[in-house]
């Protein structure tokens, strides 16, 4: 999760559960028996707070759906022809920014619906083979 995002997700439930604590006080008549604070001090503060969490926590809600529809749309196009169609889980997630397991769950989806093939090196690596991606043969003209 994005470190803005949860910033804001703490900053807004810190605000809201201010906002309980001083109307709770309210309830108890022991914060207004110091006659420093009236109601004209802590209604407000108590409003404020209250108000600012929900904007913080909308935000951050707004934010982390954003974020997230982001790694969804992956340019699948750019980071194929930048590995001339061989990639692997492990480079596929580096370059797209999602979790290597979601990432070998994508490409083995693409495998299932014949967009690529699949080779298996001697040591085990699975590289998923993208076909239209393979650099053009270079043609000598004598």
């Amino acid at each position: 999760m994005n470190k803005t995002i949860w910033l804001l997700q703490i900053t807004g439930l810190t605000s809201l559960a201010g906002c309980i604590i001083l109307f709770s006080l309210k309830k108890t008549e022991t914060f207004l028996s110091n006659k420093i604070f009236s109601h004209f001090f802590y209604f407000p503060f108590a409003l404020i707070l209250g108000i600012g969490g929900t904007f913080f926590l909308i935000f951050s809600i707004i934010g982390y759906k954003k974020n997230k529809s982001e790694k969804e749309n992956i340019d699948m196009s750019k980071i194929l022809s930048k590995y001339s169609g061989q990639i692997t889980s492990k480079e596929f997630s580096l370059e797209s920014g999602i979790s290597p397991e979601d990432s070998k769950v994508k490409l083995d989806k693409m495998y299932k619906n014949g967009i690529c093939n699949l080779q298996v090196t001697e040591s085990g690596i699975v590289i998923y083979y993208f076909p239209d991606f393979e650099p053009e043969a270079v043609v000598k003209i004598s």
